[in-house]
């Protein structure tokens, strides 16, 4: 009976070795590459129980970027596909972000001689993908990029030695990554800033990144309230002057469109406020993006029908003039 035993128990802990127990309560391990090359610097982003992988790959000869896809909460996965091809470029480095149907990929890719950024977008889950689109022109070198969405805006952090060290930069697209907006430097430090990583949370963007600036490597934040949407004025009409003590009432209305950009319709109306102008001029109403609540102050007022006014996150209302 002993050696029966300790058969057992040689078997026993052999299943116990083998499964997702040795790894810690709950952890089960799945192989995702078994390539004869270098699979490596995967990112992996979750939509519900859709499961989205990428990684860096030199199976083809350099260096491409593969994406893989489970539908079920990562028990089974599609077969891998190759996202770029280049004969002779190196990409890496890749980052990839969901919302809803939409899939964000980006990458550092030396195809043009230097490190850029290249952003590729996915409509239908990974299914089929647009073509690739270079975020960055520089003379140095751009690499290692992270990306963050909520809702159609992305936004992409990456750092760049153009400046003659390593600084952060960030580029924002606010229709899925149609169009993007220019970029922006947001490190101007004496040593190397790098490896940014960012986050959207509430109305909040966040980024943090390493910098080399006191000494040593040390952890750095910066967050900003991204550009919010415009308020359009639909009463009243634009013969009426507005003047101290006249209960002639107006209504401002929030929509859709970009920070800057003149909207007069009803398009996508998120909230609506009606008042007087002697109210605002005296006790300004209370109006913060997406919601009928908050502070606000009118530092101006001027009678045009469907005036845009610019709602800004630090709570100040501007009625530009004519």
């Amino acid at each position: 009976m002993k050696p029966f035993r300790i058969i057992i128990m040689g078997s026993l802990i052999f299943l116990l070795l083998s499964s997702g127990i040795a790894y810690g309560a709950g952890w089960i391990t799945k192989r995702l590459t078994n390539t004869s090359g270098s699979s490596m610097n995967p990112n992996i982003a979750v939509n519900g129980s859709v499961v989205y992988a990428v990684w860096q790959d030199d199976t083809l000869g350099n260096y491409e970027i593969y994406f893989r896809k489970s539908a079920d909460g990562g028990n089974h996965w599609q077969a891998a596909r190759v996202l770029t091809k280049n004969t002779t470029a190196i990409v890496g480095r890749p980052a990839i972000a969901v919302m809803g149907s939409s899939v964000y990929v980006v990458w550092h890719d030396t195809t043009p001689g230097n490190d850029e950024i290249y952003f590729m977008k996915s409509a239908n889950k990974g299914a089929t993908w647009q073509p690739s689109l270079r975020l960055t022109n520089n003379s140095g070198y751009s690499t290692a990029p992270a990306l963050a969405v909520k809702d159609s805006s992305v936004y992409v952090v990456w750092y760049d030695n153009t400046p003659g060290n390593f600084e952060i930069y960030h580029r924002t697209s606010t229709n899925g990554g149609a169009d993007w907006q220019a970029v922006e430097r947001l490190t101007k430090n004496s040593g190397s800033s790098a490896s940014p990583s960012i986050g959207v949370g509430g109305s909040k963007i966040f980024v943090v990144w390493c910098d080399l600036t006191p000494g040593n490597y040390e952890i750095y934040l910066m967050y900003k309230k991204p550009a919010v949407n415009p308020i359009s004025v639909i009463l009243p009409t634009a013969s009426t002057v507005w003047v101290m003590g006249t209960t002639e009432k107006f209504k401002w209305q929030i929509t859709e469109g970009a920070a800057g950009q003149a909207q007069t319709g009803t398009s996508g109306l998120m909230g609506s406020v009606e008042t007087t102008a002697s109210s605002l001029l005296t006790s300004p109403e209370t109006l913060r993006h997406g919601q009928e609540a908050g502070s606000a102050s009118l530092t101006d007022l001027l009678a045009i029908d469907k005036v845009k006014i610019d709602l800004y996150d630090e709570s100040t209302l501007i009625v530009p003039h004519s």
